[in-house]
C-alpha cells in the first residue's frame, strides 16, 4: 500500500483515501514523525473530522488519541481497529534541537537577525542640524531612528546646513553646501569587521550627477581613510564591497573628527587632505568604529542620501535547512525601517534583509527599485510604524499592539500600482524539494471606493512566473468603516518544483489597483515549508 505522507506531515491532508478503506495519517510532534493508523469506512465527513483532529494535535498536544475523535466517527467493527506508531526520523534529526530552533526563531522573527552591521535609515520626526553653516557644530544624536551620534563639516561658509530631514528621512546636504570638502560622519558606539558599503542616493533634480567617498576609521589607530570617487546619482541603491575600491589615507589635521560626543566648543574642521591611493589590504584595517560621507563634486542641487549601512554579515535567502519543517516571518521585529543587505538593523527602526527581499513599483522620488542584495532604504520603502489609517504610499510596520507586527503596504494611484514584492528562499536540505507548502494572512483597511488586487506567483528564474489564483485576494469595491481588519488566510502546494540542494525559488506579491489612493493591506505570518515525497510500504490490514 502507498501512502502520501508528505501533507499529512504538515497537517494540511490527514488520509489520502481510497474508496472503502483504511488510511494513515501523519504529522510532526518534536522530534517524532506519528502514523496514525485508522481503519473505517471513508467519507468527506470524517475525513473532516481526521483533519481537525490532526489539526489539534499539532497545536496542543505531542502525541494524542483518537479518543479525541467525535464518537460518531469510530467503526463500530471489532476487525476494524486502530493503532497508533511511531517511528523516529531517521536522518536530520540534528536540525530539529535546541540550537536550530533558536536559530531559526533568530533568522525569521522579521527575516532579519541581529549582527554587528551599522545601520542608519534617518528615520524620525523633525530636523536635526549636523553643521550650520559657518557655525560648525559639534555632533548631534539622530533621536528616533538609529540613536548613532552624526556631526559634520559644511565647506563654503554660506548659511546652509547638513541636516536630518525627519519628514523625507534622509541627510540632505543642501545645495550651498552641496560642494568639495563638505563631510558627515558617523559615531558608532562599536566596531564592525566591514566587508561592504550601501547607500540609497536620493536628490531633488532628476539626473543630478554626484561625487563622493566613502570615509572609515580604523578601530585600532584611529587613523581615516577615504574611498577612491565614486559617482552616485538620484534614487540608485549601491553596494560598494570594501576591496573592489582604492583607498587613500587622510590628514584630518585639526579636525576633531576623531572627539566627542559631546565635542567641545571648537566644532568642526575641513580635512587636510588625502594621500595615494592603495588596496583595502594596504590599510591594515580589521575592523571600523567610525564611517561618514565626503564631498568631492556636489551636483547643481540638493543631494540627500536616505540611507548608509557599513555591513559586516552579508543578508541571505530564507534558508530551507529541514524537509517537513514551517518557517514563519511573522514581522514581529520589523519596524518598517527599509530593507539593508547586512543582517543587522537599527536598534529602533527595524527593517527586513535584502538578501531576502526585493520591490518595485515607487515612482519619483520615493523610489523605484532596489534589488536582491541592494539597500532599500529609500522614503517609501522605510515608512516606520503606524496603527492608524495612512495616506502615503509606502511600506510600514502595522502594529496590532502586545508586541504583534504586520507588513504593510499603502499603494496610491503613483504608487505600487503596479508593483511586486519578492520573497527569495534557498534549499539547504540535502534533498531535492518537490513542492512548497506556502501560506500567509491578511488583513485590509478597506476605506477607499476602489478595489486593490494582490495576486500571487512562483518562479524558479525570477523571470518567468506561474500565477496561483487560489492565493490572490482583491479589495471590496466599497468602502467600509470598520477599520484594520482580518480578512482570511491564503495557502497552497505548489508542486513540481524539482528544487535541488543550493537552488533558490521565488514567491512574488503583485499588486495592482485604480489609479487614486488606494485601500491599505498588510501581510502576516508568512511560512513555507519543503516536502520531498515519502512513500511507505508493508503495512498490512488485519
Amino acid at each position: 500500500m502507498r501512502i502520501d505522507t508528505r501533507r499529512a506531515a504538515l497537517g494540511l491532508i490527514a488520509v489520502e483515501p481510497r474508496g472503502q478503506c483504511g488510511g494513515i495519517c501523519m504529522f510532526f510532534a518534536t522530534d517524532l514523525f506519528v502514523f496514525y493508523k485508522y481503519f473505517f469506512d471513508f467519507s468527506i465527513e470524517k475525513h473532516a473530522a481526521i483533519c481537525q483532529y490532526i489539526h489539534h494535535c499539532r497545536h496542543g498536544n505531542k502525541v494524542a488519541h483518537l479518543s479525541a475523535l467525535p464518537a460518531a466517527h469510530h467503526s463500530s467493527s471489532s476487525s476494524q481497529r486502530r493503532r497508533i506508531m511511531t517511528a523516529t526520523r531517521k536522518s536530520g534529526m540534528a536540525a530539529l534541537g535546541m540550537g536550530a530552533a533558536l536559530g531559526l526563531w533568530l533568522a525569521l522573527g522579521a527575516g532579519i537577525a541581529l549582527a554587528v552591521d551599522v545601520t542608519e535609515n534617518f528615520i524620525g520626526s523633525g530636523n536635526n542640524n549636523l553643521d550650520g553653516g559657518t557655525v560648525n557644530e559639534a555632533p548631534a544624536q539622530l533621536t528616533q531612528s538609529s540613536n548613532l551620534w552624526w556631526g559634520g563639516y559644511a565647506a563654503g561658509g554660506v548659511a546652509g546646513v547638513i541636516q536630518r530631514n525627519g519628514t523625507n528621512s534622509c541627510l540632505i546636504f543642501q545645495n550651498a553646501i552641496n560642494v568639495t570638502g563638505t563631510y558627515a560622519f558617523c559615531i558608532f558606539g562599536t566596531t564592525c569587521n566591514v566587508q561592504a558599503i550601501a547607500l540609497t542616493s536620493q536628490a531633488v533634480t532628476t539626473g543630478t550627477a554626484q561625487q563622493i567617498r566613502y570615509l572609515v576609521r580604523n578601530s585600532v589607530t584611529l587613523d581615516w581613510w577615504a574611498s577612491e570617487p565614486i559617482n552616485v546619482r538620484q534614487f540608485d541603491p549601491y553596494l560598494t564591497p570594501v576591496t573592489s575600491v582604492q583607498w587613500a589615507p587622510v590628514t584630518v589635521g585639526s579636525a576633531e573628527i576623531n572627539e566627542g560626543p559631546p565635542l567641545d566648543a571648537g566644532g568642526e574642521q575641513p580635512l587636510g587632505g588625502f594621500g595615494a591611493l592603495g588596496t583595502w589590504a594596504a590599510t591594515g584595517i580589521t575592523s571600523i568604529d567610525r564611517g561618514g560621507i565626503y564631498i568631492v563634486a556636489g551636483g547643481a542641487a540638493d543631494w540627500w542620501c536616505s540611507g548608509i549601512q557599513w555591513i559586516e554579515s552579508w543578508a541571505q535567502p530564507l534558508s530551507i535547512t529541514a524537509e517537513a519543517t514551517s518557517y514563519t516571518i511573522d514581522f514581529n521585529s520589523y519596524r518598517g525601517g527599509g530593507f539593508g543587505p547586512g543582517t543587522g538593523t537599527c536598534a529602533v527602526s527595524a527593517g527586513l534583509n535584502s538578501g531576502m527581499w526585493s520591490a518595485a513599483g515607487f515612482s519619483f522620488h520615493n523610489a523605484t527599485q532596489f534589488d536582491f542584495g541592494q539597500p532599500g532604504f529609500a522614503k517609501s520603502h522605510k515608512k516606520g510604524v503606524t496603527n492608524v489609517a495612512v495616506t502615503l504610499a509606502g511600506f510600514y510596520a502595522y502594529d496590532f499592539s502586545g508586541g504583534n507586527y504586520g507588513f504593510l503596504i499603502q499603494p496610491t494611484g503613483a504608487d505600487f500600482t503596479p508593483g511586486t514584492l519578492t520573497l527569495k528562499i534557498k534549499n539547504n536540505t540535502a534533498a531535492t524539494l518537490q513542492e512548497l507548502v506556502f501560506s500567509y494572512d491578511i488583513y485590509v483597511r478597506n476605506d477607499m471606493a476602489n478595489s486593490y488586487a494582490l495576486t500571487f506567483s512562483h518562479s524558479a528564474d525570477n523571470v518567468t512566473y506561474t500565477p496561483v489564483a487560489s492565493m490572490d485576494y482583491a479589495t471590496p469595491a466599497a468602502l467600509d468603516a470598520l477599520g484594520m481588519v482580518f480578512a482570511g488566510s491564503r495557502s497552497a502546494v505548489l508542486s513540481g518544483l524539482n528544487l535541488a540542494p543550493g537552488a533558490v525559488y521565488y514567491l512574488r506579491f503583485n499588486g495592482a489597483g485604480a489609479e487614486a489612493e488606494n485601500d491599505e493591506i498588510v501581510l502576516d505570518n508568512i511560512s513555507i515549508s519543503g516536502l520531498v515525497p515519502v512513500t511507505l510500504s508493508g503495512f498490512q490490514i488485519e
